[in-house]
This record gives C-alpha cells, structure tokens and sequence, in this order.
C-alpha cells in the first residue's frame, strides 16, 4: 500500500510548493508535515522503501530526493542522523543497480539538486547512459537493447 502512496506524497510535496487558493501559513504547515514525514521514513542506510522500515529502493530514494529538493534539501543533507548515511550517497553506493532509463533520469535529478557533475555521479555518466537510450525515433528506450532490436520508446523514459 505504502509503495503507490509514497510517490503520491512526494507529489504532494511538490504541489504544496505552489498550491493556490490556502493561505500561506496552511500551505507551509502542510508541507513542513510531508517534510517531516519524508525525513522521519527515511532509513540508517540513506534510503527510502515503499513503506516505513521496509527495505530501501533506488527508485523511491530518488523521489523522495526530488520531492525534498523541491523544498530546498540538498540530499547530500538529507540524513536520518548524524551518524547515518545521506540520501545522495545511497544512490551514489547504489549507481550499478540503475537499469532503466527512468532509473537514470530520476538519479540525474537528484544529481542536479545535489550539485554533483552528471558526467561522474560516482563513476557513471547519467547524461551518456540516458542518450545512449535514444531510439531513432528521438523517443527513448525503457531498457537498453542490443542495436537492431529497439523497441518503441517508452512514454515515462522519453
């Protein structure tokens, strides 16, 4: 359940920055409480799971990443304590289990928020992994195929 709830919560992060029609104090109160709550999830390791202490993912850590940055944390800030490990380093320690072009995009947003070159995001270039996905078509690839065997490009990926 958690895991489809979690990125609607970092959505609603995100909106809450430029919702219109409440006061400013009622949308500040609303996103000091996603903000807390995001942070209170967040796991020793620097990642996030698809629900409170279950195992941490890639791809919820980087969008709870984009939803905190949205806000104005560095994920290299964002850590459940000071001796635990920060967001931006889960994913850096994790580069070789991105797979999927979406896995790249949303890592190269995180990077971008962070500060970090996207040509060296812990030895991997993000912008070549994600070009390299670009189908004739100008559309991108869900996954990386052999060349000759491309198939339409994914809607989430393009």
């Amino acid at each position: 359940m958690f895991a489809r709830v979690l990125p609607a919560i970092c959505t609603a992060a995100l909106l809450l920055c430029f919702a219109g029609g409440a006061s400013a104090d009622v949308n500040g109160q609303r996103l000091d409480a996603t903000i807390r709550f995001l942070q209170d999830v967040q796991n020793t390791d620097g990642g996030f799971g698809g629900r409170r202490g279950s195992e941490s993912d890639i791809g919820f850590t980087a969008w709870v990443g984009i939803a905190l940055a949205s806000a104005g944390i560095n994920p290299k800030d964002q850590s459940k304590s000071a001796t635990a490990t920060d967001l931006h380093t889960y994913l850096v320690d994790r580069n070789g289990q991105l797979r999927y072009t979406t896995d790249f995009e949303r890592t190269a947003l995180v990077a971008v928020a962070a500060g970090t070159d996207l040509h060296d995001f812990g030895g991997i270039d993000l912008v070549d992994k994600i070009l390299s996905r670009q189908l004739p078509s100008g559309a991108f690839a869900h996954e990386a195929f052999p060349p000759g065997t491309e198939s339409g490009g994914g809607i989430n990926d393009t």
